[in-house]
């Protein structure tokens, strides 16, 4: 199974095993894009090993699903023994009307009627946010931000929110909408975050679907409670706020561009450039700090 992707700019996906995360050396699926090609974000798709990949080219962006091909029956042992090599089972192009990909996730979409399947999100560097079947390709939905254009978007674990983070200091939440026979019926506007006073540049949700933690140009976290009856007109409330604990030589607190909570709900990991800092997601307190991590 395999649990680390990483899209480098000769064109290359390749896709780690991490059977044992203190071995100095991992085995590797090897994925070369089609000529021309320069994958900008990379997403698992229906199970593992399957995997979304966001392209950029001259002609525009490009979504491609690689899923292991299928084993002939050839008794060949060699190659059995070989790792799978990855095929194109779907693909579309020119997904965002040319504009550059710059955040893909998926997830399985539990909530609800939802039935399982993975669905992908992918955000444009304009103001389109569009959702995907991940084993289909097909397109399930589109939502506009309105907000001149995005930072980036993702979607909850439970398959039920998407959230997206722009240039502006709200955050705008979205509600995957469910019919019986487990199809995406409507996505609709359903909440909006207020409380930053600057840009927010990254967005998680917790695991449970509950809560979302924000990093904000104006130098704070916040976590914020939605899990409220917004149909009621229930706002989000504000959980927490912290102060990002990253500051240059002359004092001038950084920003994170990117954040992510650990399954267990407790450890905030978020980088500055090649700064990487772990924090508690209960306190804000630092727990590490690894400069030059990529």
């Amino acid at each position: 199974m395999y649990r680390h992707k990483v899209a480098c700019v000769d064109g290359v996906v390749r896709v780690f095993k991490l059977d044992d995360a203190s071995s100095k050396s991992f085995k590797f699926l090897r994925i070369n894009l089609p000529a021309g090609c320069h994958p900008t974000a990379v997403a698992f798709s229906d199970d593992a090993s399957s995997l979304v990949v966001a392209t950029e080219a001259f002609t525009g962006s490009s979504l491609y699903m690689y899923g292991e091909e299928k084993s002939t029956a050839t008794g060949d042992m060699k190659q059995q023994a070989k790792l799978p090599l990855p095929e194109i089972k779907w693909e579309h192009h020119k997904v965002h009307d040319k504009r550059a990909i710059i955040s893909l996730v998926g997830t399985m979409a539990t909530y609800g009627s939802a039935d399982g399947s993975t669905i992908v999100a992918s955000s444009s560097e304009g103001t389109d946010i569009k959702l995907w079947h991940g084993k289909t390709g097909k397109v399930l939905g589109s939502v506009d931000t309105n907000q001149l254009k995005n930072n980036m978007a993702t979607i909850s674990p439970n398959g039920r929110f998407v959230a997206a983070a722009a240039f502006t200091a709200d955050v705008k939440i979205w509600e995957i909408v469910y019919s019986k026979d487990s199809s995406v019926k409507e996505v609709s506007k359903v909440m909006q975050l207020k409380g930053h006073k600057s840009a927010v540049t990254w967005l998680c949700f917790s695991p449970n679907s509950e809560q979302i933690i924000t990093a904000s140009k104006d130098g704070s976290i916040r976590i914020w409670n939605i899990n409220v009856r917004y149909h009621l007109d229930e706002d989000p409330k504000t959980l927490k706020v912290f102060p990002i604990p990253l500051h240059d030589s002359s004092g001038t607190t950084l920003h994170y561009d990117r954040l992510i909570i650990s399954p267990d709900g407790k450890i905030l990991a978020a980088t500055h450039g090649s700064t990487l800092q772990w924090l508690s997601a209960e306190t804000g307190q630092v727990l590490d700090t690894a400069d030059r991590a990529s």
